[in-house]
């Protein structure tokens, strides 16, 4: 027994890595075509990193707004990547690393095995799609999960929780609080769900014997947390400019209105209702149809899908009566799921009423939560007694369940999207440039000019720099906003 359980550990270990690498593969080969990676994404990186200045690629009026206003530390992180590659597709290293972070984490923090995390994460389709792009919803994700858990962790998770509060250092709080600040400056949208990991901070600071230095690293903390959003307040009027925002009525400056978007048979219902019909993927075509799951969430207008699902409805439930059952039965200490319960409970009510909770991209940390909560659930669980060991207790056996549920969910996500974003699939950006661009419109610029083009998303490919040139290109979505720039139609 003992050699067939060593033998399928190192099965799974290599599996893991043999599917990393194809995944790595597919991240430095296909450069992410979704619309935002090419509208803005890219762009905004490439400016960050000094590869396009101000006078090679002008941004629209919209999209400077965007670069002055957003919480743009992936960017800043894709830009330094775009760099080291040399390619735009070293962007998509940064949510390619966002899993393998992650299960080192669990790993590490709560010895899951990464082997089986890398696979559990993976069986989301939404982490799928996304590690091998430029959108930043994974990596801004999962450094709100991994706060999120760790805050738990020193909150309520230790085994002997009293003595070692007591026993925080102000160290550890000041490192939990790492992907906190990140995952703020990556997307304002999370920026409620950081607040809840502070509060478990908070408690655990409180409860500890350093209680003074503890709460100071906190406060001090709190300003770098949300910094952004007083920076934009103070220079705009608004914490989330561009975007529109109202507090008591009154309407603070803003340059675009709040997108909102959301399937026809949905219109007048609840956010949460729309939550957990996303959730629960309601409407969906069958399993193996083509775009199925996209990076974007996107489907036709007044279809059921559109902005809907990507984790797997089948897997999202049963990780969630596992997590229920853990922690109602009987046999198991089994305090700590009941914990984790709660903390998922907690974690559903500021999601599900946040808007477009339903377009998960967003709000993958959801899934992300709970996933990883099962695992360590399931690492977690002992005996009550003695006896108990020498039954088929439901935690003996979902040790062995959870990491089965996983491979086979991840085998499924996998197969029926014909391994599309585990493998090398799509274009690298010189043959994207081939096919996207007019080479009648790259001839007919002359050096050194100033030319106005709208070709989104795709106007960056046509950057000078791709094609050997000097000029300068600006977004003109409108003849106004072309300056003194020729237009291209």
């Amino acid at each position: 027994m003992g050699v067939a359980r060593a033998f399928a550990k190192n099965a799974v270990r290599l599996a893991a890595l043999v599917l990393l690498g194809s995944v790595l593969r597919a991240a430095l080969h296909d450069v992410s075509q979704a619309w935002d990676s090419l509208y803005y994404h890219l762009p905004f990186a490439a400016r960050f990193a000094g590869i396009l200045g101000p006078n090679d690629y002008s941004f629209s009026p919209d999209n400077e707004e965007r670069f002055a206003g957003y919480a743009l530390l992936a960017e800043r992180l894709q830009g330094v990547l775009f760099r080291l590659v040399g390619r735009p597709e070293g962007a998509n290293l940064l949510a390619f690393f966002s899993v393998p972070a992650l299960a080192i984490y669990l790993k590490l923090r709560h010895r899951v095995s990464a082997s089986v995390a890398v696979f559990a994460l993976f069986a989301l389709p939404l982490v799928q799609t996304h590690a091998t792009s430029a959108y930043v919803d994974l990596p801004a994700n999962a450094c709100v999960a991994l706060f999120l858990l760790e805050a738990f962790t020193l909150a309520y998770a230790d085994t002997h929780a009293r003595s070692k509060r007591r026993r925080m250092k102000p160290w550890q709080l000041a490192l939990a609080l790492v992907p906190g600040v990140l995952a703020a400056q990556m997307r304002f949208q999370l920026a409620p769900t950081v607040l809840l990991g502070l509060m478990m901070l908070a408690h655990a600071a409180w409860k500890s014997s350093k209680r003074l230095p503890n709460l100071a690293v906190l406060a001090v903390s709190v300003p770098l947390v949300y910094g952004k959003l007083v920076a934009n307040f103070l220079r705009f009027g608004n914490p989330v400019y561009p975007v529109e925002l109202s507090i008591l009525g009154h309407a603070l400056p803003f340059h675009e209105t709040r997108y909102s978007s959301s399937p026809d048979y949905l219109e007048h219902s609840a956010q949460p209702i729309r939550f957990v019909c996303s959730l629960l993927e309601i409407g969906f075509s069958p399993l193996g149809t083509p775009s199925r799951w996209t990076v974007d969430q996107y489907a036709p207008a007044g279809t059921p899908t559109s902005r809907m699902g990507g984790t797997f409805a089948p897997y999202v439930v049963t990780m969630l009566v596992l997590l229920v059952a853990l922690a109602a039965s009987r046999a198991t200490k089994r305090s700590l799921a009941r914990k984790l319960l709660g903390f998922g409970l907690a974690l559903t009510l500021v999601v599900a009423p946040s808007p477009q909770s339903h377009e998960l991209r967003y709000y993958m940390v959801w899934p992300i939560v709970l996933v990883a909560s099962v695992l360590v659930a399931a690492r977690s669980s002992l005996p009550a007694h003695p006896s108990a060991s020498k039954r088929p207790a439901f935690p003996n056996v979902a040790r062995v369940l959870v990491p089965v549920v996983a491979l086979s969910a991840f085998c499924v996500v996998a197969v029926t999207t014909s391994y599309e974003w585990i493998t090398p699939s799509g274009s690298t950006f010189p043959e994207v440039l081939t096919k996207k661009v007019d080479r009648t419109v790259i001839d007919g610029i002359r050096d050194g000019e100033s030319v106005c083009l709208w070709r989104t998303p795709f106007t960056f490919l046509y950057a000078s720099k791709f094609h050997g040139r000097r000029y300068r290109l600006v977004e003109g979505e409108a003849p106004a906003g072309c300056g003194a720039a020729r237009r291209i139609e």
